[in-house]
């Protein structure tokens, strides 16, 4: 539905909307207004009206762009007065291709321009993948088409810049990438891979990044920025200062002058020669050694019979020197013990451990395969295993419903279970006590249930129910 103007003749279309509308024509099937089918008497002149008022339109239009561009003063007069307005001036069309600025204010050129100067230089090393690819498909000697090629690019490109895991590139040669002899093998991918991950390592190692081609033709090669040097004013004369000769300091060398110090005292010292060793004879007599007092100090071994010491009166300020003795220690000979009163044992009989095979179960499998010392183990009262036998069952229950089920049978086939139906059916078959059986199995040594276990075995199943 499409509205019209309403015709200044009032007499002609009346002002009510349903003279705007479309209608189809049955037969021709051409969408009319309302007022042509209304008035089909006056048909034609409505229709030169409208082309009338069509062309008016367009002449319009045309004045509009044929106009004189707005001069500045109209501008002002229109646009409040500021610096940094910029006005749509009309008739001024920009191609499709032009780039649009990128900036709101005048001001934001500046410092989009002040940014860009500061910009970092990449200096990382490029590789290119495409010499990359060749060389691994003329190492492996795969003959690929330009659609399995892209492909290869594509994975080894995005393994290198850690799109994808090692796994999925090398699942993905081996589903995605074909040669023209057929599907890759495990080989030739695991070959192309161990070259590719180690050249990866190095890059790294470099600070290198793989690029393509053309994405490093499309890159713009940093603007160097050089420092504009700034315009002094001439500095003033200054007059010479001559020059003053400093005596060359030498810096604290405690090595140097330790090391002449040595030197010199090398020199002067008379060299001393290396003393010989010689082996002392067996029976060697040590000669009297005369002290500086005038005392003679003998051997401690022996004392030569032929030579005696002259007797010399002690000072009154000194007393008399005895001989020196020395006393060696002797090494007394440990006497050991030996154990005589060892009595022999009894010979020890090692019976054979059971093997025990260890499954690993689920908790299903857990409940069937559970013994009665396991059984046992869950607590230190009959109330608290019970308990802990019900959180298991209770677990399965969040899982599923056949989990549940799953564990409640095999509850019924373990052996806790089948030794209190062992004893109920005994008790029932005999007529006797289920203490009584219990005392009876346990005096023969048979494996068998407590009286406070078999009573708190029923309150369970109860609880199992659904």
């Amino acid at each position: 539905m499409v509205a019209l103007n309403v015709k200044k003749d009032k007499n002609v279309f009346s002002a009510n909307w349903e003279a705007n509308l479309l209608v189809k024509d049955r037969l021709s099937g051409k969408l009319k207004r309302l007022r042509f089918q209304n008035y089909p008497d006056r048909l034609k002149e409505l229709l030169e009206e409208e082309e009338k008022e069509k062309s008016e339109r367009e002449n319009k239009d045309e004045i509009l762009k044929l106009s004189l561009p707005i001069t500045e003063e109209s501008l002002l007069k229109v646009a409040p007065a500021q610096d940094n307005f910029i006005p749509i001036r009309p008739g001024i069309i920009l191609p499709p291709t032009a780039k649009a600025e990128l900036h709101f204010h005048p001001d934001d050129r500046q410092q989009a321009e002040d940014i860009a100067k500061n910009l970092p230089e990449d200096d990382s090393k490029k590789y290119s993948l495409e010499k990359i690819v060749q060389a691994l498909t003329d190492k492996q000697k795969l003959d690929l088409d330009e659609a399995n090629k892209e492909k290869f690019s594509n994975l080894i490109f995005d393994f290198f810049r850690n799109r994808k895991r090692f796994l999925n590139v090398r699942e993905a040669l081996l589903t995605e990438v074909a040669s023209r002899q057929g599907k890759l093998n495990d080989q030739t991918v695991d070959n192309v891979l161990s070259v590719v991950k180690g050249l990866k390592i190095k890059m790294e190692a470099a600070g290198g990044l793989v690029v393509r081609a053309a994405d490093q033709a499309a890159t713009v090669s940093p603007v160097k920025i050089f420092s504009e040097k700034p315009t002094l004013s001439p500095a003033p004369a200054i007059t010479p200062v001559p020059e003053i000769k400093k005596e060359p300091v030498i810096k604290n060398e405690p090595d140097r002058e330790i090391v002449q110090a040595l030197q010199e005292l090398d020199k002067d010292l008379p060299s001393v020669p290396t003393p010989t060793w010689t082996k002392p004879a067996d029976t060697f007599t040590p000669p009297p050694v005369t002290a500086k007092a005038g005392f003679v100090i003998s051997s401690p071994e022996k004392k030569p019979e032929t030579v005696k010491p002259m007797p010399i009166l002690p000072a009154k300020s000194q007393s008399p020197v005895t001989d020196f003795r020395v006393s060696r220690p002797v090494e007394n000979e440990v006497s050991k013990k030996s154990i005589t009163d060892v009595v022999s044992k009894k010979e020890v009989v090692f019976k054979a451990v059971p093997q025990v095979r260890h499954v690993l179960t689920g908790p299903v499998g857990e409940l069937e395969a559970m013994s009665l010392e396991n059984f046992r183990r869950l607590g230190s009262t009959i109330g608290e295993i019970i308990e802990r036998l019900a959180d298991k069952i209770k677990v399965l229950e969040h899982d599923s419903f056949t989990k549940k089920t799953q564990g409640i049978e095999a509850w019924r086939r373990s052996e806790i279970h089948q030794l209190y139906l062992q004893l109920g059916i005994e008790s029932m078959q005999t007529g006797q006590e289920v203490s009584k059986i219990i005392a009876a199995r346990e005096k023969a040594g048979q494996r068998t249930l407590t009286l406070e276990e078999f009573n708190s075995i029923p309150d369970l199943n109860r609880r199992l129910r659904f």
